[in-house]
């Protein structure tokens, strides 16, 4: 049963969740000149969901990246489908993409809708819109450019809403720096504890080179992009595979490993998942009255998947905003974008996170994930982060784009069978660390 069908079930049968509506809050947390600023994460009042709010739910989401287009270079005045000219003349509209047909010909056919109606978009095989249409979604909102004839709308430009281009350098005063890490899956037979055990030992400056247990000393800042215990039920067959079955005892386990990171570093959690919650997003901060543990540590903030972070806001330097994701609907993109396959998959997170940015969305298509509806979609990528942080996939990867730091977080587990009958190709035990004063990162490898 795809997700589709689940929610309709859930519909008919009424037992979806409780809905609830969102709203950020904003803390902040200072301890001997180091500063973390919750700027958005996610709590919730309960609300009863009716078939309404999806309605209201995809409307809004249509018109947050409708605004953020409306900024882009050639999509000033765009115009309703259904005001389109019958013949010829250029015109520019916002639209979802409700379709993709791909003819053996190299002809591609998109089916595309706006709240006033529907067309089809032919782009042609001859078009040099063909490769850049290998990365087209189903449902993610974009600038089309084109002429419309017939009935027809014969494209030639595509506008993503994108991130802008930020060529202003942030760089902290002092050499401080950030650890980037998740997806311990404690709990899991596969669980790398000797090696997390390893880079505990290295932050508290008791293993590592010289050079090493200088930037340990430094590090004032950790990010766990979830799965921090590996959870039950999770997967088929997965209870084979686990070492503790118990999930009090996973997060007891997890926290045991997590109090020995020294008290001047701050860890902050957000959820994944495998996590002990529901996996509709966006996922609140981690369950205190499981992960009760976890919370008795001094040093850890919980915050919800999504969440933006700000650090080191200190000594006139502002600091630098975090968008931390943990990555559940990265899958679907790795199966289904043509454009992601080709470049690696699995292997080319680096390449996902860019796609996402593109389309300043988290998940811009609707099987992607399971979301709440919000009147105010969280997932969208607004406003644009210094960094964005993501697990999941098990693989570490540190690239740019348009002066947006990507950090992939890497894992404290190695594939289980599940993982490698779906391609994945765990990295354990890799660590990125930012140095905020010169914006370099040093990749660690804990094997």
């Amino acid at each position: 049963m795809n997700k589709t069908e689940l929610v309709n079930q859930f519909l008919k049968e009424g037992k979806l969740p409780i809905a609830k509506e969102i709203h950020d809050y904003q803390k902040e947390i200072e301890f001997d000149g180091s500063k973390v600023s919750i700027i958005r994460s996610y709590e919730y009042e309960p609300k009863q969901i009716k078939v309404e709010d999806f309605v209201v739910y995809f409307r809004s989401r249509y018109e947050q990246i409708k605004n953020l287009l409306i900024n882009r270079p050639g999509v000033e005045s765009p115009i309703s489908i259904s005001k389109l000219s019958s013949y010829g003349e250029k015109s520019t509209i916002i639209a979802i993409i409700k379709d993709i047909q791909r003819f053996s010909t190299g002809t591609i056919s998109l089916l595309l809708e706006d709240p006033s109606g529907e067309i089809k978009g032919i782009i042609s095989k001859d078009s040099e819109l063909v490769e850049e249409a290998k990365y087209l979604a189903l449902d993610e909102v974009l600038g089309v450019r084109g002429s419309p004839s017939r009935g027809v709308f014969f494209v030639n430009e595509i506008i993503q809403p994108d991130v802008v281009i930020n060529n202003k350098k942030k760089f902290a005063k002092e050499e401080v720096y950030a650890a980037f890490t998740g997806d311990l899956h404690v709990g899991s037979n596969t669980f790398l504890g000797d090696k997390l055990e390893y880079f505990i030992k290295l932050l508290r400056g008791e293993v590592g080179t010289p050079s090493q247990k200088e930037i340990a000393k430094k590090t004032k800042y950790i990010f766990l992009v979830g799965d921090i215990v590996d959870g039950i039920g999770i997967y088929p067959g997965q209870q084979k595979e686990l070492e503790i079955d118990d999930i009090y005892e996973q997060y007891r386990v997890a926290a045991e490993y997590l109090s020995k990171i020294p008290k001047d570093k701050y860890v902050i959690i957000c959820p994944g998942n495998h996590d002990s919650l529901r996996i509709a997003e966006p996922q609140p901060p981690l369950p205190e009255e499981i992960a009760k543990p976890l919370y008795e540590l001094p040093n850890i903030i919980h915050v919800s998947n999504p969440a933006y972070v700000n650090i080191h806001n200190v000594n006139g330097f502002e600091g630098l905003d975090i968008l931390m994701y943990h990555g559940y609907s990265f899958d679907y993109y790795i199966n289904n974008v043509e454009g992601l396959i080709e470049e690696g998959g699995y292997d080319a997170p680096d390449a996902l996170i860019k796609f996402l940015l593109k389309r300043r969305h988290l998940a811009p298509s609707h099987l992607s994930t399971l979301s709440l509806p919000m009147r105010y979609d969280p997932l969208i990528i607004d406003p644009i982060p210094d960094m964005v942080v993501t697990g999941h996939i098990h693989k570490s990867k540190v690239s740019q784009y348009r002066g947006v730091t990507i950090i992939a977080a890497g894992c404290w587990q190695k594939n289980t069978s599940f993982q490698d009958k779906h391609g994945l190709h765990a990295e354990p035990g890799r660590v990125p660390f930012l140095n905020l004063k010169t914006g370099k990162t040093t990749v660690m490898h804990f094997e």
